[in-house]
């Protein structure tokens, strides 16, 4: 490589193994017969299919920001179980506990460049937690990745159930704002309007959404 012009390189790099998060690629340039385990400063550049410069995964708002690599989440879509979603209200794993069960409404899309914001109103508190108090009938930030758009499938002016851990809330008492990221164990699933629970492609969610917000307002988590 040339040390007095510029010089365009073309490598391919092959995913040998199906992993869950795909890690950026390390490429490393070294000198003309330069030993490449000697000390010797090299040039290192990372790559990824998905993200520019093989960065990091951040999730940023204004000058904040929040490294983290994971999965997306996924909307659940076709037939849901509904004791799946019943205990979900009630998880507690080593990783996580399930702290908040919302209906949201999304208001607003921002397409952030490495961050995708969505602005949501918290129509209806199932299960409150402690970091984020008395959210009700007010307006939300949700964080997620520009490659999880797809699955995350989320619409202005849809209704949501989201249940989440508070892990995933960031707090900034300053400003008395509250930012949820949706991370790969957030629960996400489309809320149906009255009219479509009538209909025979929503009724079975609808019932099982009403099951699960009665079950968990007589009955609470037994942890």
């Amino acid at each position: 490589v040339s040390n007095t012009r510029p010089e365009e390189i073309t490598f391919r790099v092959h995913q040998k193994l199906k992993v869950g998060v795909l890690q950026p690629a390390a490429v490393s340039v070294y000198e003309y017969n330069n030993n490449p385990f000697s000390n010797k400063t090299h040039c290192v550049k990372f790559y990824h299919p998905q993200r520019r410069g093989g960065q990091l995964l951040r999730l940023c708002r204004n000058d904040e920001c929040t490294c983290a690599e994971e999965n997306c989440s996924k909307q659940k879509k076709g037939k849901v179980n509904d004791a799946d979603r019943t205990a979900k209200a009630c998880e507690t794993t080593v990783w996580s506990k399930i702290d908040f069960v919302y209906k949201v409404g999304v208001d607003e899309f921002t397409d952030g460049l490495s961050t995708d914001i969505y602005t949501a109103r918290v129509l209806d508190v199932i299960k409150e937690g402690t970091s984020d108090v008395g959210p009700q009938g007010k307006l939300r930030t949700f964080l997620s990745y520009p490659h999880c758009r797809e699955a995350l499938d989320l619409r202005k002016g849809k209704n949501y159930l989201i249940m989440g851990t508070s892990k995933d809330i960031h707090k900034d008492d300053q400003n008395q704002l509250h930012t949820y990221v949706l991370g790969e164990r957030t629960w996400i699933e489309y809320w149906p309007t009255e009219a479509e629970c009538k209909t025979k492609e929503h009724s079975a969610t609808c019932t099982g959404i009403n099951e699960m917000v009665e079950h968990y307002r007589v009955n609470g988590c037994s942890q």
